[in-house]
């Protein structure tokens, strides 16, 4: 974790409401992440789950690696919180037989 990452409990808590209602905050600007090896522009305080709407993406057929970490959806993929600098990489299942 980078020094600009690390914040007191009450910020990322505040940050994390935010994002939990639904309502990246982009009033207080944008951040920059990398996904699939491209420089993206996201809301300050988004999370995966906004990525994965913003993108029209349906979670359920989604593997998301956050900084080299796979995430697992049910759990803690939706509601994870992004900074800048961040690197996504999205894999998605392919049906056939």
């Amino acid at each position: 974790m980078t020094p600009s990452q690390i914040q007191d409990p009450t910020a990322d808590r505040e940050r994390a409401a935010v994002a939990f209602a639904g309502r990246p905050d982009f009033a207080a600007g944008g951040i920059e992440i990398t996904v699939n090896g491209k420089s993206r522009m996201v809301a300050d305080a988004a999370t995966i789950g906004d990525l994965l709407r913003e993108l029209d993406l349906d979670p359920r057929m989604i593997v998301v690696e956050h900084n080299g970490q796979i995430l697992r959806h049910e759990v803690s993929a939706p509601a994870h919180v992004l900074y800048a600098g961040d690197i996504v990489e999205l894999v998605h299942f392919v049906g056939g037989g």
